[in-house]
């Protein structure tokens, strides 16, 4: 006698749907559409345009030493008290409006 499995489901339907949203969304590009089009006020303007100086000074694709991780924590993090997260959004930002 053999046991048919595929009678037994090993996820509910609500597991399912979820786990699938979590895989799509990792799949998905970052989006910086909700962060263009807020205005900003112009100091924050002025500290993004600082940031992106700095990041285009010493980032260096390839090299590990020289990651965006690394420029944060070393020039930005101690300089504007921002985290992690916050450098990537202003760094997409202005990559963003100069593609546009």
């Amino acid at each position: 006698m053999e046991w048919d499995f595929s009678l037994f489901p090993t996820q509910t339907h609500n597991e399912q749907n979820t786990l699938q949203k979590h895989q799509t969304a990792d799949l998905r590009a970052p989006d910086a559409s909700h962060i263009m089009n807020k205005t900003a006020y112009k100091s924050t303007e002025r500290r993004i345009r600082e940031i992106c100086e700095l990041t285009r000074q010493h980032y260096e694709q390839g090299n590990q030493s020289k990651c965006y991780r690394a420029v944060w924590r070393r020039y930005i993090e101690p300089r504007y008290g921002i985290c992690y997260r916050t450098y990537l959004n202003y760094i997409n930002r202005t990559i963003g409006k100069t593609r546009r």
